[in-house]
């Protein structure tokens, strides 16, 4: 829905930081996340746990290789609550 609302060209994306806790297979969800919201396979993809705080890791890891111009564009998710297990 973001990639819609914003018209974001889902190919312009450099990396994509995703943050959970205790999925049953992280990278899984995240490259399918990726893939039906149309963004190609070419699109690197990390994933982050640090248990309460892996949201806001997955955006200091984007905001940092922004920073240091590894990145142009990137994307910071964070997919649950931990609170809410």
């Amino acid at each position: 829905a973001t990639l819609a609302k914003t018209g974001l060209d889902p190919s312009k994306i450099d990396d994509i930081c995703v943050g959970t806790c205790h999925p049953p297979s992280p990278l899984y969800a995240s490259r399918a996340a990726a893939l039906s919201a149309g963004i190609p396979d070419s699109v690197p993809i990390s994933t982050v746990n640090r248990l309460c705080s892996s949201g806001l890791m997955a955006v200091r890891n984007i905001a940092h290789a922004i920073q240091t111009g590894e990145t142009s564009l990137g994307v910071a998710v964070g997919v649950e609550s931990m609170s809410l297990k």
